[in-house]
């Protein structure tokens, strides 16, 4: 005795098949409807008709026949019916009595089933004590609620019934797909080429993505003054399917943009954020420098070896002078955090100057670690490298503040990064400092096409990390009273002409002969 074919995960997973006949009916439940089914609702559809099409099958074979309960009184002749067999259907040979110290006395029926000659069951009836059977089982009662029992197969068979009934619609010919959702291609509305036109003209000039209600509005693609998601779906589906267009958004909100309106520096991965090297053995590093390699915001450093925040709605980071160039912002894993999912390779973002209120967009492109769009506002408050940035998340999950503490302009020393006779020199000079930053971390880069030029003639020579820090140490030294350099300002000052994450540069001043550890994080050069 068995369980009803569709209680057993092997139909799910690899016998269950789509049936013209059900297939036709989900036709005419969207014509009905008039509007797109999510691939969610259409696989509910399906198994509700399965279990359905077997119940009818049941009742057909139970021929009068009543279900089984352990307080029931039976006679000989009467059938009975199994519903946690199968729907198996017995007929009671025999009734004896009989008697246990919980239940005291009962009947003891014996039931053949014709369908098994060889099978006897011996059951007990007209129980007047509580009986697990007479619970209500959710599997096994046929008179739960189909739609209850459809969510629960799906729920748990989602795997494996999902994929299965997305290729039969897929390559079904009537319907067209647009994300989680299908609709019968006779019901799309005709949109001529020239509304699609004037798409593109309204983003254009809008010059951010938007949304498919507020991209319908100018259409006047909805009937009685109402947007129908008939209206939204067919829009959604020719622009998904026309090159000019693609989807900004998230999961939850559709957002269109034109790709022409792609920022030039999207085309390929920023080249000053492009890192040189990552690996790095972590084992040799001392404590204190395990401890300022978690400190360092850093997007490259792996994420087992930094710190993680309980505020799960501010970011805070220094800014690094490949960022400051490049103007970009690191995806650290705490600003990943605050970020929405993206729907496709691009996630456009908007951000809320925390100074004035003013807005501007911000590019995501997936696998990379940084986000495009900050030259301007880094320009618009002569921010430098050092100054501490704050992200903040809002209501909306596409929208994010970014700001900084500001400070009132005044004189301050501050280390001045330039290219002299071919090297990249260090002085001290007063310059105005207009926000709070990291003072280990400070300085001021003048003339960055002469900066830039200078890396790249040192990727062309193939210059090396050690060599670069062999370089650069000796300059910071000079600043220094003590001529000692912090590990941070290192940091910072090679990232002025090459891109390295913490780990490497720090490997190297363990495992190089000339440099020497002073304590709290300084160290010393030693031309050997």
């Amino acid at each position: 005795m068995k369980k009803r074919i569709t209680q057993t995960a092997k139909y799910w997973q690899h016998q269950f098949e789509i049936d013209d006949k059900v297939l036709q009916s989900l036709k005419q439940r969207v014509r009905d409807l008039g509007s797109p089914l999510s691939i969610d609702k259409v696989c509910l559809f399906f198994i509700r008709n399965i279990l359905e099409k077997e119940r009818k099958t049941i009742r057909s074979e139970l021929q009068g026949a009543e279900p089984y309960r352990p307080d029931q009184k039976y006679a000989v002749n009467d059938k009975i019916v199994f519903p946690h067999w199968g729907f198996t259907i017995g007929k009671v040979v025999s009734v004896r009595p009989g008697y246990n110290p919980v239940d005291k006395r009962f009947d003891i029926i014996e039931v053949a089933f014709p369908k098994s000659s060889d099978t006897i069951a011996q059951l007990a009836a007209n129980i007047k004590t509580p009986h697990k059977l007479l619970e209500k089982s959710d599997e096994d009662d046929q008179t739960e609620d189909i739609i209850s029992i459809s969510q629960k197969i799906y729920k748990r068979y989602k795997q494996h019934i999902r994929p299965k009934i997305e290729y039969f619609i897929k390559n079904d010919g009537s319907f067209v797909s647009f994300k989680k959702n299908c609709f019968l291609k006779e019901l799309l509305p005709k949109i001529q080429e020239g509304l699609l036109n004037i798409v593109d003209a309204v983003i254009d000039i809008n010059g951010k993505p938007m949304s498919v209600d507020d991209l319908i509005e100018p259409l006047e693609l909805y009937p009685k003054g109402k947007i129908t998601d008939a209206s939204r779906f067919s829009i959604n589906y020719y622009l998904h399917n026309d090159n000019r267009f693609e989807n900004v958004g998230t999961p939850d909100l559709v957002l269109w943009y034109l790709n022409r309106l792609r920022p030039p520096q999207l085309r390929a991965p920023i080249y000053h954020l492009q890192v040189k090297k990552t690996s790095f053995n972590v084992n040799v590093l001392s404590g204190d420098l395990r401890a300022f390699l978690a400190d360092i915001d850093d997007e490259v450093t792996p994420i087992e070896y930094t710190t993680t925040t309980s505020d799960t709605k501010t970011v805070k980071f220094t800014l690094i002078y490949p960022h400051l160039h490049a103007g970009t912002i690191p995806v650290l894993p705490a600003v990943l955090d605050i970020l929405p999912t993206a729907d496709s390779e691009l996630l456009i973002l908007n951000f809320i100057d925390g100074q004035t209120g003013e807005t501007f967009l911000g590019w995501l492109i997936e696998e990379t670690n940084y986000i495009f769009g900050f030259e301007n506002w880094y320009k618009k408050y002569n921010l430098p490298v050092g100054t501490l940035i704050t992200l903040k998340k809002t209501e909306n999950p596409l929208e994010l503040i970014i700001d900084f503490n500001p400070q009132r302009r005044r004189p301050e020393v501050v280390t001045v990064a330039k290219i002299n006779n071919d090297r990249l020199t260090f002085q001290m000079e007063r310059k105005r400092i207009t926000a709070k930053y990291d003072e280990l971390m400070l300085f001021s880069v003048v003339h960055p096409h002469e900066v830039e030029r200078y890396s790249n003639r040192l990727e062309k020579q193939g210059v090396s990390l050690s060599q670069l820090m062999e370089d650069i140490f000796p300059e910071l030294m000079q600043l220094s009273p003590h001529s000692a350099v912090h590990v941070k300002t290192l940091y910072s000052a090679v990232n002025i002409v090459k891109r390295y994450p913490p780990g490497p540069i720090f490997y190297e001043l363990v495992t190089h002969k000339s440099f020497e550890s002073l304590g709290d994080g300084y160290w010393f050069y030693r031309n050997m």
